[in-house]
């Protein structure tokens, strides 16, 4: 006879057990028992967690090293240099007052623990193996991302009279806004752009403020915050089924926040082939 409904013999995870009879057809995934003498084939469930939830850190992994510097001219005339990223003059009315808040790259790492959900029930493991599931990666960094900045060690920005007065800014790649405790959400692309006063100051802006009023030729080729990336499906995990064999890709669809850290959650569902 087969026993249908098995999902894991080694950790206890039971379904309701039917027997059937020997002539229905054959199943792909089985093993041979034996009860009070007798052979029973009992069928592997290859049930799939609906979801798998990481607890994860974010950090930087790379300050901003750029040693670029902008010389601007007016109608002809140098109004002097400023360095971009290596303790420039802000400008008062910056979203973003300190050049140490933006870095070049993050890192999500994951922090050895999560939980997953399979027939309606969550469970919670530790380590990268749970039930009859194993992460098939070992790379600690979930994900790693690189933003622009400017490279070249002297960027000459030419304007007129007219154009400055029209508000046409020349912007510049600033790498990522990180703060510790912030909101996945405010971590985000920026961009700056020069300021001519009495000196010349950097006015550091998210992406996101830009967009907002209809200023769209950044260039920041990215321009999602971390939370909608991570909504979006940018990272993935593949688990195996210890039992089958078998692999399968797991996205992000969701992240949370523990306010006041840099602690998250990021949620993930199968891949749909």
């Amino acid at each position: 006879m087969i026993i249908r409904g098995i999902r894991s013999l080694t950790k206890g995870y039971m379904r309701d057990l039917r027997e059937i009879s020997d002539t229905e057809e054959n199943v792909s995934n089985c093993v041979m028992l034996e009860s009070d003498g007798e052979n029973v084939r009992a069928e592997i469930a290859d049930d799939w967690p609906d979801t798998i939830t990481w607890d994860a850190s974010i950090s930087t992994t790379t300050t901003i090293s750029s040693r670029a510097a902008a010389e601007c001219f007016e109608d002809g005339r140098s109004l002097g240099k400023i360095s971009l990223y290596q303790n420039p003059k802000i400008d008062t009315n910056s979203a973003i007052q300190s050049v140490r808040l933006c870095c070049e790259s993050l890192s999500i790492k994951f922090e050895g623990t999560g939980t997953f959900r399979i027939d309606n029930e969550t469970h919670r493991f530790i380590g990268r193996e749970f039930s009859h599931f194993k992460m098939e990666s070992s790379i600690e960094n979930l994900f790693e991302k690189k933003f622009m900045t400017e490279t070249a060690n002297i960027v000459k920005e030419c304007v007129t009279s007219e154009t400055r007065k029209s508000g046409q800014y020349h912007f510049y790649a600033y790498g990522v806004f990180f703060k510790y405790g912030a909101h996945p959400k405010q971590i985000e692309p920026c961009v700056c752009r020069i300021v001519r006063g009495r000196e010349l100051s950097l006015r550091i802006s998210p992406v996101s403020e830009l967009l907002g009023i209809g200023i769209s030729d950044l260039p920041q080729p990215q321009k999602m915050s971390l939370y909608d990336e991570l909504k979006s499906g940018s990272c993935s995990i593949n688990i195996k089924n210890a039992l089958t064999s078998e692999q399968a890709q797991y996205v992000s669809n969701m992240v949370s926040h523990i306010s006041g850290t840099n602690l998250i959650t990021v949620n993930f569902t199968k891949e749909q082939k």
